[in-house]
């Protein structure tokens, strides 16, 4: 199974008592990952693979797109296939909330056979 870093609802990266890095090695590593990566722009010089090209300068990321619903899954598949534990992603849906938040929910079987429904929400 798959283990990343646990990062709390700011997407700090946590620390237990001693000071070393706490991690997650189930399920919910996957979705943390998710997490981490949907919620993050695809601009941070340490990792620029970290994160999706929401929006950009150049006016071209996948919010600032007359099609964007199918550009941002699309990446989804994308991002999800290079995470390791996921063996398939069964559905993948976007709703628009009028409080201009994207609900990104996923629903993936983990190489384990276990099926996780994954949630993401952000502003847009």
């Amino acid at each position: 199974m798959y283990t990343s870093l646990l990062c709390n609802e700011n997407f700090d990266i946590e620390l237990d008592d001693k000071g070393f890095l706490k991690t997650l090695d189930d399920g919910s590593s996957i979705a943390n990952m998710l997490k981490l990566d949907f919620m993050s722009n695809s601009n941070w010089e340490l990792d620029p693979s970290l994160g999706v090209d929401w929006m950009n300068k150049d006016n071209n990321g996948f919010l600032q797109s007359k099609n964007s619903e199918v550009l941002i899954v699309n990446e989804i598949q994308r991002k999800l296939e290079n995470i390791d534990g996921v063996r398939e992603v069964s559905e993948i849906t976007i709703n628009k909330t009028a409080s201009r938040k994207l609900i990104i929910d996923v629903t993936i079987i983990a190489y384990d056979g276990t099926e996780y429904l994954l949630s993401t929400e952000g502003g847009i």
